[in-house]
């Protein structure tokens, strides 16, 4: 991070910042969710604080730490959001099917960032590979406002309230 002047272990230690916000975060996020339900709407702000990090990164000296931190409550909000979705529209019996197949298409997904990200940094320097992460924060952007357009044409579970998804389908009540 020769940009902030940060070298060795305070490198290490800011850059272990976004982890750090996504295991506090994500629970509380969850919690915040399950009660707010708009799950697509949450998955959108997610997209947007990951691109508004990015760009406050690259093109800004802005505390480091304020763009970390942002980058791990987008990652906390993206978590919670995403991830209950499957078990709106799957049936109970695929669950775990989907599941598997979500989390191996994450993996992919980690794995061509990672080494596409690798090769822009040794070619291009740190600026490209967050002209990078920008475009892949304004991909997500465009699939996230798709998908609000499919379910809002199938009756729009995914970004129903609670209280609304409840009276829907009673599979979705609150267990008192």
């Amino acid at each position: 991070m020769s940009k902030y002047d940060l070298h060795g272990d305070r490198a290490s230690t800011t850059n272990s910042i976004p982890y750090i916000v996504v295991g506090i975060g994500s629970p509380l996020f969850g919690l915040i969710i399950d009660y707010s339900g708009r799950n697509i709407t949450w998955l959108f702000v997610s997209a947007l604080l990951l691109l508004a990090s990015f760009c406050t990164l690259a093109f800004t000296f802005v505390s480091p730490y304020i763009c970390l931190i942002g980058i791990g409550l987008a990652s906390s909000i993206m978590n919670a959001s995403i991830w209950p979705m499957v078990a709106l529209v799957s049936p109970n019996e695929q669950l775990a099917t989907v599941y598997g197949i979500m989390e191996a298409f994450q993996n992919v997904a980690t794995v061509v960032f990672s080494t596409v990200g690798g090769v822009i940094v040794d070619h291009f320097g740190y600026l490209m590979l967050l002209c990078f992460y920008q475009i892949g924060s304004m991909l997500a952007l465009f699939l996230i406002w798709i998908l609000f357009v499919l379910n809002s044409r199938e009756g729009g579970i995914l970004n129903m309230t609670a209280s609304q998804r409840a009276s829907v389908d009673t599979r979705f009540s609150k267990v008192e």
